[in-house]
């Protein structure tokens, strides 16, 4: 495809965004694909509605400080070495930025993207080097807390980023936002089902007809979810354990036994979970949708750590066919945004898109369909 070509295909696909959040996701979305930096980091969080607009200005107070830090040669410390803190730490890279080394209990002795991670006790015993940065998302007060009890200056303690919470309370949940687009009857297909939450949710909470058909390939995740879906004591969930794709065959999938498991043909790039603990290789049977279930489907939602694309392709006949209405995660590798909004419209060029985005890192982003 030429460019010219190219640049026709991509107003094409914007001219489909049904609304103005959509089209500042669209653009801030490409910008963070080609500089995936903290700036373009807080462009995609800013054009999103699930972000307290103050957060944002918190965040760039952040970064003014951070600043402020590095011209006085301190010693920059992230406390947390999870997922939160592997993007932040990433992203600053990125930026030209860096930072000493992490701090996670957990973790300690290890070297994560390059970094040392320390105890707290060695955290402690340095209190007065170091500026630390709490990256850990949940148990920000806790740990502030704890340093100051420890004789840690609170000047020594950057305030919470922002980055990592600061979600409004009243956003809709991920891949339901539309509801009044999905159709009353017609099959559920729950791709990546994780805890069996989402196959949960729409059985008991909108009251649509069909079976549901949920895809877990990941063993411990499986279990969870036969677990889950037994306790809901709900009918006409079919749980499989199989991976989604454009082939019948086996694969290997890196299981984590929670999130971030991926095909191996399939390597996400978005993928700070997957370098912070190892995986275990697990024999998959990959399957396409279109071979598996020969009902009416009304609504599909993928969310398979970048096999995305190969797992449409492998539903062509279903989408051609029945149209259903569509929630598929656009984030995981680069490139993916636009080239499954390509693929979309080149089956059925009926559908009209929106995008939203649920996170304030650059996780979780959602491309919805519907005809």
């Amino acid at each position: 495809m030429s460019f010219y070509e190219s640049a026709t295909v991509m107003t094409k696909l914007y001219c489909k965004l049904q609304d103005d959040i959509s089209k500042g996701l669209f653009w801030s979305r490409l910008k963070y694909e080609t500089k995936s930096d903290m700036d373009s980091l807080l462009d995609l969080i800013a054009s999103s509605h699930t972000v307290n607009p103050k957060a944002i200005q918190r965040v760039k107070h952040f970064r003014s400080v951070f600043s402020h830090i590095e011209s006085i040669n301190g010693r920059i410390v992230l406390y947390g070495a999870g997922t939160y803190g592997i993007l932040y730490a990433e992203n600053l890279i990125r930026s030209g930025r860096d930072f000493y080394c992490f701090c996670d209990k957990n973790h300690a002795g290890e070297k994560l993207i390059g970094k040392d991670v320390i105890s707290p006790e060695q955290l402690i015993d340095r209190r007065d080097d170091f500026y630390v940065f709490i990256t850990a998302k949940h148990s920000y007060e806790e740990i502030k807390n704890m340093l100051l009890s420890h004789g840690m200056q609170p000047n020594h303690i950057v305030e919470d980023c922002g980055i990592l919470t600061n979600l409004r309370d009243d956003i809709p949940r991920m891949y339901f936002e539309f509801e009044n687009l999905i159709p009353l009857n017609g099959a559920f297909i729950d791709a990546g089902c994780y805890d069996g939450d989402d196959s949960l949710y729409f059985r008991k909470n909108l009251k649509r007809g069909g079976d549901i058909f949920a895809f877990e390939p990941d063993a411990i995740n499986y279990r969870r979810c036969v677990k889950k879906i037994k306790e809901g004591n709900v009918d006409n969930i079919k749980l499989l354990d199989k991976a989604l794709g454009d082939n019948q065959e086996e694969g290997f999938l890196e299981a984590f036994g929670g999130t971030g498991s991926y095909l191996s043909s399939c390597n996400p790039e978005n993928d700070s979970i997957n370098r912070r603990k190892p995986s275990q290789k697990q024999k998959v049977a990959v399957v396409r949708l279109d071979e598996e279930v020969d009902c009416n489907i009304g609504m599909i939602k993928m969310d398979i750590e970048g096999a995305e694309f190969d797992a449409l392709h492998g539903a062509e006949k279903i989408i051609s066919r029945d149209k259903p209405f569509l929630a598929i995660s656009v984030y995981h590798r680069k490139g993916d945004m636009l080239s499954i909004m390509e693929y979309i419209n080149s089956i059925v060029p009926e559908y009209n898109f929106w995008l939203r985005h649920y996170t304030a890192t650059d996780n979780d982003t959602v491309l919805y369909a519907s005809v």
